[in-house]
């Protein structure tokens, strides 16, 4: 499926000349959740009112749900599982949109570093 997001994006254009591509994030407000174009692999976060953990993700297309894993680390997760995977062949480049949704309020901070951050708040 297209849109007109998805007809003006140059991503097909760096699929077209030999790269591998992969999205993780926040793809646009509002995203209908339709594949972006171009992508080889990607996950969309869910809705602008699920930030930072539990919500299911939209990955590859289906719905993959979450165990309550910080945003942050399961993009980090899928882009390091991305790159394993496209550094077998080292020949073809890659391109790779990372965009967390973090900070956005609420602000909430990985529950690790919480502690970490209360001296600034």
């Amino acid at each position: 499926m297209t849109n007109a997001v998805n007809d003006k994006s140059v991503v097909p254009d760096f699929k077209a000349a030999g790269y591998q591509t992969g999205f993780y994030g926040k793809y646009l407000n509002g995203w209908p959740q339709i594949a972006p174009a171009g992508f080889d692999d990607w996950a969309i976060m869910p809705s602008v009112n699920a930030y930072y953990t539990g919500e299911p993700w939209n990955v590859n297309g289906v719905e993959e749900p979450q165990d309550g894993t910080y945003s942050t680390h399961f993009l980090r997760d899928r882009a390091l599982s991305f790159l394993g995977s496209t550094e077998t062949d080292d020949a073809s480049p890659w391109l790779i949109f990372m965009n967390p949704i973090t900070p956005h309020a609420p602000a909430t901070p990985e529950p690790s570093t919480s502690s970490q951050l209360a001296a600034f708040t």
